[in-house]
């Protein structure tokens, strides 16, 4: 996972969502999730299933921007009707044991301070590779990378080019 940087990130109160997902990690009632792509989008759904509270912050203009298009709809027609608390353009600066402080961009008047209360913030803002499996065994055996240990991405991506790997051996 991808740990970005704010300030007072390493925190009691700050989570990451694979570890919410996995249900290796409890949070409290009132959640703010950082990162509005598909893994934010998965917690927040699962959060609001048992009983949380939810604001979803995402830096960029729009949430599950990471979603086919035609997923995309159902998906933020689902976390309307969840209740689930969608805010754009904003990046977090700070966490405090009681929420999240971000500026909002992207307004005519400048971007502003903003305060979302929180008792849990979750972090789903992306993976990044994993491959050092494969810097240790190149050269004694062929090692092909493919799935996240060549770049996180999509399932059908991960099996389309494990299948072409495959093919060349």
């Amino acid at each position: 996972p991808i740990i970005p940087n704010i300030a007072n990130i390493i925190r009691k109160n700050v989570v990451l969502a694979l570890d919410v997902l996995r249900g290796k990690r409890d949070v409290g009632n009132q959640v703010v999730i950082i990162g509005g792509g598909m893994v934010g989008c998965e917690t927040a759904e699962y959060l609001t299933q048992k009983g949380k509270k939810i604001i979803m912050l995402e830096m960029l203009p729009r949430i599950a921007n990471d979603v086919v298009k035609s997923l995309r709809f159902d998906v933020i027609t689902r976390l309307r009707k969840a209740g689930i608390r969608m805010e754009t353009s904003v990046e977090v600066t700070r966490i405090s044991e009681y929420g999240v402080w971000g500026l909002r961009k992207g307004f005519d008047y400048g971007p502003n301070d903003v305060f979302f209360e929180a008792d849990t913030v979750v972090l789903a803002v992306g993976t990044r590779s994993e491959n050092r499996l494969t810097k240790e065994l190149e050269g004694k055996i062929p090692v092909y990378n493919v799935g996240d240990c060549s770049q996180p991405g999509k399932i059908k991506d991960a099996v389309s080019c494990g299948f072409l790997a495959g093919n060349n051996i």
